[in-house]
This record gives structure tokens, C-alpha cells and sequence, in this order.
């Protein structure tokens, strides 16, 4: 394999590594690595570690808080989104416990204490408004979680990007 790009040392002049197509590089000037050193117990005194107590959470953008919140939603269907958010599994979005059973509408009912009929009526909102998409497959009806509003993980899968890349949601800067 040829090398694309030699790391040469800045004091003696020497080749210090060799560079191929594909590698990493992290690249730190002197004077970020020396203000590092200096001001290391303050850096580092200021990060938090631990998100919650269970360490699991989602990211849910500022933007989409506010656009949320400007959703006319009832109290019960917000109570449904929160439930819905806190069972979201990582990257697929899917709604669900941690052994990747689905929710269903009457567990839904069931966990907030509410009708059957009143579930089925805010997941309906939710569907309608973007925020969830209903997929029925095997007789089997699974929601997915918008990631353009909420998400957990560094990326998502494919599938799940193209169930909602035309919604609102997902067209907010343009």
C-alpha cells in the first residue's frame, strides 16, 4: 500500500510516521496541548459523567422542545409522548421494552391509567402529527420514534431515516 503523507518532526526533521488513505488523524497544536496541561483540574472539573441514575438517556434537540411544546397537545397525549420517549430503543427508534417487545395501546392505557379509547385517540395524534409512525407487520403493530425530534445513539439506521424524512419535523431548516 503506497503512502499518502509522511508526519514529519518538527525538531529534527526526521519521519516521524507514515500516512495511508483511510487512516484517523487527531491533530493537536502545541499550544492546545500545553493549555491543557496547565488548566487540566479545571477542565476536567467541570464534566459530567453520569446521566441519570440508571445512566440511559435520549437526546431531544432544543429546537424540537419548543416546537413540541407549540403542538397543541392535550395533557394525556404529552403523558403518552413521555412514555413513548422513555422506551425508545437505541438507533432503530423502536417503541419498546428492552428485550424489544412492543408497546402495545392497551399497555399504554394500562401504565397511565387511562381508557383504551383515550390511548388509542393520542397515539392516533401522535401518528398524525409526525412525532410516531405505526407499522403493522406479522399482525403485529410497532411505533417508531421520530428521530428528527428525539433519538439515543450517535446515528440511526436507514429504515428509520426514510419513515420520517418527510415529515415537518425533518424539514425544519428548510
Amino acid at each position: 500500500m503506497p503512502v499518502d503523507y509522511y508526519i514529519i518532526d518538527g525538531n529534527t526533521g526526521e519521519i516521524a510516521n507514515e500516512v495511508y488513505k483511510g487512516d484517523r488523524l487527531n491533530i493537536s497544536r502545541k499550544k492546545q496541548i500545553s493549555y491543557y496541561q496547565k488548566n487540566v483540574e479545571e477542565i476536567e472539573k467541570d464534566k459530567l459523567y453520569t446521566f441519570g441514575q440508571d445512566k440511559k438517556y435520549s437526546l431531544l434537540s432544543e429546537y424540537s422542545a419548543r416546537q413540541l411544546a407549540d403542538e397543541k397537545l392535550t395533557s394525556t397525549e404529552y403523558r403518552v409522548l413521555l412514555l413513548m420517549i422513555s422506551n425508545t430503543n437505541y438507533k432503530s427508534g423502536l417503541i419498546a421494552f428492552d428485550n424489544n417487545k412492543v408497546i402495545t395501546k392497551s399497555w399504554v392505557a394500562k401504565t397511565l391509567n387511562i381508557s383504551s379509547r383515550t390511548a388509542d385517540t393520542a397515539i392516533k395524534t401522535l401518528v398524525d402529527s409526525g412525532i410516531i409512525a405505526e407499522n403493522n407487520t406479522n399482525f403485529k403493530t410497532k411505533y417508531f420514534f421520530n428521530p428528527f425530534i428525539q433519538y439515543k445513539g450517535r446515528w440511526i439506521n436507514k429504515t428509520l431515516y426514510e419513515m420520517f424524512k418527510n415529515t415537518k419535523w425533518a424539514k425544519r431548516d428548510s
